[in-house]
């Protein structure tokens, strides 16, 4: 028995409704539709141990027939590589000896699955057609539906509007050749964002009374796996595939939000994750660049996303965060009591300019300019390595790392005297060094590198309640007409100036105190 799972890969994207019409006329151009209602059942136990470990387990009906599938590996990826065992059956039940039979996981046959139960259902038409485009034979299906969980007065629904391209024969190139052709260009472009949750993802979200999509985390963790390539083209490309996931993620949460949740949390860490995750492939781009391959114009499309995002981002850390801070700050030192009412006009001013902010990058997330550049990152981030790609060894990867601090700490040198532009330069350098020691960690030695990570997160949060300072006093002052608030608003960011300087310090010396790394 092979112990090999078949893989399916497949890339996936969003159909806003209002693109529903021309992605069918653009399908129908490629050869003949044949469309399919698919009425499917998840199963799951009462745990969800089949979810936790990113795996789903289905029975789905075509007409008088049946079919079940056990899916593995189904992570937040827009194009996914995962395993698949699907087998046709005769009736409507689970035949797991099938699954066992066709090489289902060890784990899987460890489950007790006499307590699987069905968790949700999928219905939904599909028209699809198969394309040979001579680089690879490709199943393009446009699904169009719902999904629903729970009973009665407790059932929960959510739309299904979205277009697969799931490879028969040969490379990935054939799938992002014709997912280009589906979206148009120009003038006639449509937004198809890549959608990273599968229907799985989605359906188990709602079984469980959650919004189907959620924002997706740039973690270090993440990232810091998706560089531990051999080349500096391998570790561009996977950190690209990831930014690209996580971006698409978070921008189709916000494609999906209305003007009630606009203000929501969700759509706050949407924005904010999509603008690290930016933040991270640009420094991975930065630091590997030179011997890398990354497309210049894709990294200035992608700059000006990061821009838009990061004006909705600052804005709202100074609604939220930063305001009441100064509130308290004016309410203790207004002696005369004359601030008060110029500082609730302020707030609203501040709160009307983060609303529109947030309706900005909303209009970003559905935006056709933007779906095909998250397109082409993918593109990249599935093409082949240049045949003279540069290894990336330790040594290699200790010194880029070194090169990144040697700046931080030589730009930091006496940082108390430094003017407010030259310590955000600081804080800008610490991050950099930072993200680039979570990218390149797994070739480096462990302690130092930890040693070198604390000091760089530390010296990133004490810089980072400074930056918000420095980052809200321009965004308040330009709305302020009172001399007075405008006085106390500098006084305020120059009292934080005074507290976290000498944190700042001693954070700098403990960076250089961590080199060398080998």
């Amino acid at each position: 028995m092979s112990s090999r799972t078949p893989q399916e890969i497949e890339l996936k994207l969003a159909v806003p409704e209002g693109a529903q019409t021309a992605v069918r006329a653009q399908l129908a151009s490629l050869g003949a539709i044949q469309r399919t209602r698919l009425d499917t059942t998840y199963f799951d136990t009462p745990q969800r141990d089949l979810a936790s470990r990113h795996a789903a387990l289905r029975l789905r009906r075509l007409g008088r027939q049946y079919v079940q599938t056990l899916k593995t590996g189904d992570g937040e990826r827009a194009m996914a590589s995962r395993g698949e065992i699907e087998q046709p059956l005769a009736r409507a039940a689970l035949d797991l000896q099938g699954l066992f039979a066709a090489g289902a996981p060890r784990w899987f046959r460890d489950l007790d699955l006499s307590r699987l139960r069905p968790v949700f259902r999928t219905v939904f038409d599909r028209d699809a057609v198969v394309i040979d485009t001579g680089e690879g034979r490709v199943e393009i299906a446009f699904d169009t539906g719902h999904i629903e969980a729970g009973d009665g007065a407790g059932r929960r629904r959510c739309p299904i509007s979205e277009i697969e391209f799931e490879l028969l024969d040969g490379g990935p190139s054939a799938v992002i050749e014709l997912a280009e052709r589906i979206a148009g260009r120009g003038d006639q472009a449509l937004a198809l964002l890549p959608l990273p949750a599968s229907k799985a993802i989605r359906g188990e979200r709602v079984s469980r009374g959650q919004a189907p999509l959620q924002p997706l985390m740039a973690s270090r963790e993440a990232f810091g796996s998706a560089g531990a390539g051999a080349t500096f083209a391998a570790v561009l490309r996977a950190v690209s595939g990831l930014a690209a996931d996580v971006v698409a993620a978070n921008l189709n949460c916000l494609a999906v939000t209305d003007a009630d949740r606009l203000a929501g949390a969700d759509a706050a860490l949407a924005i904010h994750q999509a603008r690290v995750a930016l933040r991270r492939l640009r420094s991975a781009v930065r630091l590997l660049g030179d011997r890398g391959d990354f497309p210049p114009a894709l990294a200035t499309r992608l700059a000006g996303i990061a821009r838009a995002l990061g004006t909705a981002r600052d804005l709202d850390v100074l609604a939220t965060t930063t305001w009441p801070q100064i509130e308290r700050y004016i309410a203790s030192n207004d002696a005369a009591g004359g601030l008060v009412s110029a500082a609730r006009t302020l707030e609203t001013q501040l709160r009307a300019r983060a609303a529109e902010a947030r309706r900005e990058a909303v209009r970003l997330a559905t935006d056709a300019g933007t779906a095909a550049t998250l397109r082409e990152l993918l593109a990249y981030a599935l093409s082949p390595e240049p045949k003279d790609a540069n290894k990336l060894t330790a040594s290699r990867a200790a010194r880029l790392v070194e090169r990144r601090c040697e700046r931080l700490i030589e730009a930091g040198r006496k940082f108390a005297e430094l003017e407010p532009e030259a310590q955000h330069r600081v804080r800008i350098l610490g991050k950099r060094a930072r993200y680039a020691v979570e990218l390149l960690a797994a070739h480096l030695p462990r302690k130092r590198t930890e040693r070198l990570a604390r000091a760089l997160i530390r010296l990133q949060d004490r810089l980072g309640l400074l930056n918000d300072a420095e980052v809200a006093l321009p965004y308040l002052l330009a709305m302020v007409d009172d001399a007075g608030l405008a006085k106390a608003l500098i006084d305020w960011r120059d009292s934080l100036r005074e507290s976290y300087v000498e944190d700042a310090e001693r954070e700098l010396r403990a960076v250089r105190d961590a080199l060398p790394l080998d």
